[in-house]
């Protein structure tokens, strides 16, 4: 029984796509990826408000969010007259597309693949215990989350993005203090 639900919607997903696909075609879309990518991220977009009325979609929408972040925001990029000075897509639609949508459509094949269901209350338990046996880990990653805001290294650019990244290990320092008893 499981299979065949599976199957009916993997069918709906795969038809959405192919209906969303002709329209962008029939629409001027010009490049075949950016085609696929649309056509994804709108069935993308669908299932999660689809999923909306039966449970909370946290993979699913990480996914949509991925989906119009990648491919619908660039899409919208290269298809308007406002040239920044500093963002603007570094390279051609096609090139950008050919990389990104079969990127996005394997993270989303992966998600269906491995999806398992989260147990809410299972991951705050094992929060709970984690800062239970390290009581003063939530404080350390609130420290080094802020001392690595104000770090400004002289090397380029992408390994400062890297320590920024890594700066926002205070929010995860400050929810482990939730569930902390002190």
């Amino acid at each position: 029984m499981i299979h065949k639900v599976r199957s009916n919607q993997v069918g709906k997903e795969l038809g959405l796509m192919t209906l969303a696909a002709l329209l962008f075609f029939a629409f001027g879309v010009a490049h075949f990826w950016s085609i696929v990518g649309l056509a994804l991220s709108t069935m993308l977009l669908i299932r999660v408000i689809d999923l909306m009325g039966n449970r909370i979609p946290i993979i699913e929408l990480m996914v949509a969010l991925s989906a119009l972040q990648w491919v619908v925001g660039p899409y919208l990029d290269y298809h308007n007259d406002f040239d920044h000075y500093k963002y603007y897509m570094y390279v051609s639609e096609e090139q950008y597309m050919s990389f990104v949508v079969p990127c996005v459509l394997l993270f989303y094949l992966g998600t269906r693949f491995f999806s398992a269901s989260i147990n809410l209350e299972e991951l705050g338990a094992k929060s709970k215990n984690l800062v239970q046996r390290f009581p003063k880990l939530p404080y350390y990653l609130v420290v080094l989350g802020i001392l690595l805001t104000y770090v400004k290294l002289p090397l380029p650019e992408a390994f400062n993005f890297i320590i920024y990244l890594l700066s926002n290990i205070k929010f995860i320092g400050a929810l482990y203090l939730l569930y902390s008893d002190n």
